[in-house]
């Protein structure tokens, strides 16, 4: 009940501290996803996790400000800036609301029960949160976009990044500690979910993982997300110990618990992202010199990984048998995972899933009627063909859209934003169930978006966004004028 109330708590303080004392609520909540932030007594069973209760919250006391609805008005319907968005929300409203009634008795995997077998489709409980869930997610990006029109809306985020990437470590070092410590008393109150939770699984004898999270694959997914989305958009902090010694020590902290989390996913994700960094850093050295925040750090983040590759070598030539456990567990996570009964029974829920979206002749069975482990098959069986259509192609469309230019605090934002967002594809990829983006997913594809706004008033701090492109319309043309007069601090 402790943690219950003092979750209220920090909500009700931080809701009337204003919108972005709810972003650091935000981010520090995210780790806990076995906590049930509303008693399932009250919800029938249902389990709401912190996250998208501050991330609903977040969204009220965004619209209870007064540019809002005109943000809303410049934006929401046009396909050019987060209309897909919302096409996609109201796919996945009509999909869910019939499916299930018109093509009932096909065969599905249920999301909640804990079954091996197939079972008929019909409406349950799980199309309402699951729904609920969506619908806040697809809300959190057009609350994002407005947060991040805000002046220092985006260097609170990546500062709030910080915040919830320590709340993780500190989450995966209780976990780490319980295996010689009884630690019981402290994180079982945070374990109130009620779907399986999967916290005491062993791998060649090794606990994995999960820190306050359901199982070990969630935890490395997270972990690995934090870690991804500070090291690409970390330089936007301001110059001091932030910037240049907590954000580089719980960016390391966080990638230790990756590979703590012994998830397969994770493992193949730390490999996607070690080719993003260098193509980051490829790109960065060849920029031009207008792109300054492109181009900052690049020689020191260079040498700690010439270092740290230099070292890691050194290590490996001195004794390489004590690396030998680290590349077994790679061998059998990774390259033996297919031999795996796990990967047979979530290979099983993605083609049960797709021969449902097949029998429903591409229309979906609803959000929440049925779960995979793949996230685009999650997105097609859940929405259909059209839904699937209007997600990825609102993902295409701002991975290709025109990076910022004139301001290169927000470039920097917008750019660590398109790096990172293959990384967290590819791991949803193996283990995605849902079609459910999520809060964090939500601010990701936002900050994808900033060229892209329909908007006057774009600002960073001092700094004002670049000139958009002529499509944007009138309002764009008179937005072009006053931020070509801006100062760039």
């Amino acid at each position: 009940m402790f943690p219950l109330i003092l979750f209220w708590l920090l909500a009700v303080y931080c809701f009337f501290r204003g919108s972005f004392s709810l972003l650091y609520l935000l981010a520090a909540s995210i780790p806990f996803g076995s906590f049930a932030a509303i008693s399932p007594v009250l919800t029938g069973g249902l389990t709401f996790t912190p996250a998208p209760i501050a991330g609903a919250l977040l969204i009220i006391r965004v619209f209870c400000e007064r540019g809002f609805l005109d943000f809303l008005r410049r934006n929401a319907f046009d396909p050019r800036s987060l209309g897909l968005v919302t096409f996609f929300w109201l796919t996945a409203c009509v999909v869910t609301f019939f499916a299930p009634r018109l093509f009932s008795g096909v065969s599905v995997m249920a999301v909640k029960l804990l079954l091996r077998v197939a079972v008929p489709l019909q409406p349950t409980t799980q199309n309402v949160s699951q729904m609920a869930y969506l619908t806040i997610s697809c809300v959190s990006v057009f609350a994002a976009a407005y947060l991040f029109t805000k002046p220092g809306g985006l260097t609170v985020w990546v500062r709030s990044m910080v915040i919830g990437g320590a709340v993780i470590i500190v989450t995966g070092l209780l976990d780490v500690a319980g295996q010689w410590v009884n630690l019981h008393w402290l994180l079982d109150p945070f374990r109130t979910a009620t779907y399986s939770l999967l916290v005491d699984n062993e791998v060649l004898g090794a606990k994995r993982i999960v820190g306050l999270m359901p199982e070990a694959s969630a935890f490395g997914g997270v972990s690995l997300g934090a870690a991804v989305s500070l090291h690409f958009m970390g330089r936007v902090l301001p110059a001091g110990r932030m910037r240049f010694l907590w954000a580089p020590l719980v960016v390391t902290g966080l990638l230790a618990f990756a590979v703590l989390s012994t998830s397969s996913a994770a493992y193949v994700g730390l490999g996607v992202f070690a080719g993003m960094a260098v193509l980051d850093w490829a790109s960065r050295f060849v920029s031009g010199p207008r792109e300054i925040a492109a181009r900052q750090q690049l020689l020191i983040e260079t040498a700690v990984a010439l270092v740290a590759v230099l070292g890691a070598a050194v290590f490996v030539m001195a004794d390489v048998d004590r690396l030998r456990p680290v590349f077994e567990m790679v061998d059998t996570m990774v390259f033996k995972k297919t031999a795996s009964s796990s990967f047979v029974e979530r290979s099983m829920w993605s083609e049960i899933s797709w021969n449902a979206l097949l029998e429903t002749h591409g229309f979906g069975v609803g959000i929440g009627s049925t779960r995979a482990s793949n996230v685009v098959v999650a997105v097609l069986s859940n929405t259909g063909f059209l839904g699937g259509a209007l997600l990825y192609g609102f993902c295409l469309q701002k991975l290709f859209s025109p990076t910022l230019r004139d301001n290169p605090a927000a470039a920097a934002v917008q750019r660590g934003a398109k790096w990172a967002y293959p990384i967290g594809f590819t791991v949803g990829c193996l283990v995605g169930t849902s079609p459910d983006f999520g809060v964090n997913g939500a601010f990701m594809l936002a900050a994808m978006s900033l060229s892209t706004l329909n908007t006057t008033a774009l600002t960073l701090g001092k700094q004002s966004l670049p000139r958009p492109t002529r499509r944007f319309g009138k309002a764009n043309s008179q937005f072009a004028r006053a931020s070509s007069r801006a100062q760039i601090s």
